[in-house]
């Protein structure tokens, strides 16, 4: 969606004798394939949870313990706007948690805060992952996925993707209202609001070059 129209259009205007505009059909939009329970080694990184089908084991008392005071670490330092801090704390919290989903989602936003979009992103989508259809949701789940859904929203936003950001902000209104998310939606641009590019196999290398709005340096032609 980011890139392709473009490098279609370099490879027209690089030949002699432009060919024919081929159609392609639109992307189809699939669901985020579900991700598999977690097992019980400790991590590395706080990258989506493994592939493996075995159930955790429950937390001891002492693991508990020890999520819950970097949890609360993580959130004083976000108090503080201190959010590099915060974000190591959150991420030693999931280190020990790594099920915890709605955990997951809270760390993802921090890193959101913390400038680490790449992280957030990771973190969210990981949250997210097999997330139970919006029309089937069980009650006590709606408003924590609404939330989740809200900071994807966010980071979205923060890495340029703003179809992905209405979707978020559109599923998180869907599981419940809300007026800070309804502001954030309505603010962004209309979707697919630039005019399609249109090309011509009878169009020069310079009306090309007009049509996409950059300069082209074509090799000559032998």
């Amino acid at each position: 969606m980011r890139a392709h129209r473009v490098l279609f259009a370099l490879l027209l205007a690089c030949g002699s004798d432009p060919a024919p505009p081929t159609t392609t059909a639109p992307p189809t939009t699939t669901a985020p394939p579900p991700i598999a329970p977690p097992t019980t080694a400790p991590p590395s990184s706080i990258a989506a949870p493994p592939a493996s089908r075995v159930a955790p084991a429950p937390l001891d008392a002492a693991q508990r313990a020890a999520a819950r005071e970097a949890i609360r670490a993580g959130r004083a330092a976000v108090a503080a706007s201190q959010f590099a801090d915060a974000l190591a704390a959150f991420q030693r919290a999931v280190a020990i948690d790594r099920s915890n989903r709605r955990l997951r989602c809270e760390a993802g936003y921090v890193a959101h805060l913390a400038g680490d979009d790449a992280a957030a992103e990771t973190l969210i989508d990981a949250a997210l992952a097999g997330m139970p259809d919006i029309d089937s949701m069980p009650a006590d789940l709606r408003v924590p996925y609404a939330q989740c859904l809200y900071n994807a929203g966010l980071v979205y936003e923060a890495t340029s993707d703003p179809d992905d950001a209405r979707d978020a902000f559109t599923r998180s209104l869907a599981l419940r209202p809300n007026a800070t998310v309804r502001a954030r939606l309505d603010a962004l641009p209309a979707r697919d609001a630039r005019p399609s590019l249109v090309l011509h196999a009878s169009m020069t290398n310079d009306e090309l070059r007009t049509a996409i709005g950059t300069r082209l340096t074509c090799p000559d032609a032998d």
